[in-house]
């Protein structure tokens, strides 16, 4: 809804693809709350607004063989030198995980 509403009466000079809710509150759908966006505006504005903490973005990493953890899957990637998107892959289940890290409970 909130899309149409946009297309309707949101003006949109440089063709940006996404609709984005200024206060956050997504039932919120009046046409003065609503602008448009890039990807990138969408989600630095969920971050700035706290919508989206980068606390809230990391997972813990254990390794099951040695118990040693890790604070998210970077710093687990780095000591392991994996890639990190290779190590975020294992441990999401887009590859078969060949290692003994795997998320916290």
């Amino acid at each position: 809804m909130h899309r149409l509403l946009a297309l309707a009466y949101v003006p949109n000079p440089d063709g940006k693809p996404y609709v984005n809710h200024i206060n956050e509150i997504k039932t919120d759908i009046r046409p003065e709350n609503l602008e448009w966006s890039t990807h990138q505006e969408n989600v630095l504005h969920a971050y700035r607004t706290g919508l989206i903490s980068k606390k809230s973005q990391m997972k813990i990493v254990v390794d099951r063989c040695t118990g040693e953890t890790f604070q998210s899957v970077k710093e687990a990637a780095q000591a392991r030198s994996i890639p990190y998107s290779t190590c975020k892959n294992y441990l999401n289940g887009r590859r078969p995980n060949i290692t003994s890290l795997r998320y916290a409970a």
